[in-house]
């Protein structure tokens, strides 16, 4: 997602573009990782609810393949951020795979 000065613009602009209704945020921040030098980094987004997070997500992922190619956002994709526990299992599975390397 570009980077604008305001990661709330940039969400605006984005369900503008896609002509959805305001979506309910409960916050937003950029993921800086620290092997990355992208210079638009992850926009992470949090909702009150899961019907939010799973509606919105849903609308997003049938309407992104419309995006016209002249678009600032063509080319973004979305993802859901893993759970606590995926992330926990993610991590035991990257130990073993680097232990047998």
């Amino acid at each position: 997602m570009p980077n604008t000065s305001n990661d709330t613009d940039s969400l605006r602009l984005l369900t503008e573009e896609l002509g959805m209704e305001e979506i309910k945020v409960k916050k937003s921040f950029r993921i800086s990782a620290r092997y990355s030098r992208n210079p638009d980094p992850p926009l992470k987004i949090e909702f009150f609810t899961l019907d939010d997070k799973y509606n919105t997500l849903r609308i997003i992922r049938n309407k992104i393949g419309d995006i016209n190619s002249n678009s600032q956002f063509y080319g973004i994709s979305v993802a859901p951020d893993r759970s606590y526990k995926e992330r926990q299992e993610y991590r035991l599975l990257r130990i073993e795979m680097d232990s047998k390397n």
